[in-house]
């Protein structure tokens, strides 16, 4: 399903439905760290109130955007057909929405994880992120990661992690016209205000020659939203740097969708991730 976000911060989608709900869920799902537990409602009273308060929300598309476009394309391509039934099922697709404020809402980081790239020397990239960053050198990778954790959104920071250097660096974002004026000049107010494309704008594209697009990107990119990993494969030769960033908040995602624009790639992980196959939209009857 598309993933989707909407608020909510008085619960009053779900609360018609929570009360609804069976004492046992309809059908139970493990996964070695996941328990699903869908349940079935049938009581019509209960799906109309919850209709009704989610009817003038505004939804957000937080994961899985290429699939709702698809959708769209699918919707053009049965109309051009000569159908326009506003109940037939290809005005309809499958998805899943979450409240901003539901405690259950996690979002991970994707960080970035290089391999192949060619030329790169650790050296030269540290020299070349001065122009942008201050940059303090940590012997330990865990005291990397304390320090990232403590920040909080008033900087913007990075780490690194360089193959052939030990320990790991922190990166801080320097907050001055030229920096900024760089940003914006490649992105829209909304979308340089993440992390993951001044990364991209600053650092990936101008330094290694990274473009920007999926396919430029995944021959020298992995994206790994655990930092253990991450570090892990950095140690033990798979990884030539690991750039770990903070995750983004809910306000960012908000400020993109209403500015138009769209999210950098790869820029959202949330968590847990909804599992294909739990409900099934027939496109074959309405």
């Amino acid at each position: 399903p598309v993933f989707l976000l909407y608020s909510d911060p008085l619960g009053e989608v779900l609360a018609p439905l929570l009360a609804a709900r069976s004492a046992t869920p309809s059908a139970i799902a493990e996964e070695p760290e996941i328990i699903h537990r869908l349940w079935v409602i049938t009581d019509a009273k209960a799906i109309a109130q919850a209709c009704a308060a989610m009817a003038s929300r505004v939804l957000y598309v937080a994961d899985g955007h290429h699939r709702y476009e698809t959708a769209l394309v699918y919707q053009r391509q049965e109309m051009s057909k000569g159908g326009n039934s506003g109940e037939a099922p290809y005005h309809y697709v499958l998805i899943y929405a979450v409240a901003m404020e539901d405690p259950g809402l996690i979002i991970l980081p994707t960080h970035r994880c290089l391999h192949d790239v060619p030329g790169l020397d650790s050296g030269r990239l540290l020299q070349k992120l001065e122009s942008h960053f201050d940059i303090v050198h940590f012997a330990i990778e865990t005291d990397l990661l304390m320090e990232m954790r403590k920040a909080t959104h008033t900087h913007r920071i990075f780490g690194l992690v360089l193959a052939d250097r030990p320990g790991g660096y922190l990166l801080r974002l320097r907050a001055n016209a030229a920096t900024g004026s760089l940003l914006l000049a490649q992105e829209h107010p909304a979308v340089a205000d993440w992390d993951v494309a001044a990364l991209q704008s600053l650092v990936l594209g101008p330094i290694l020659g990274i473009g920007r697009e999926s396919h430029e990107q995944h021959p020298f990119i992995d994206f790994e939203p655990n930092a253990q990993v991450a570090l892990a494969g950095v140690r033990n030769g798979r990884y030539q740097a690991v750039f770990l960033v903070t995750p983004p908040r809910l306000s960012q995602l908000r400020a993109v969708a209403e500015a138009g624009q769209v999210a950098p790639p790869k820029a959202t992980y949330f968590y847990p991730k909804v599992p294909s196959g739990l409900v099934i939209y027939d496109l074959d009857h309405p």
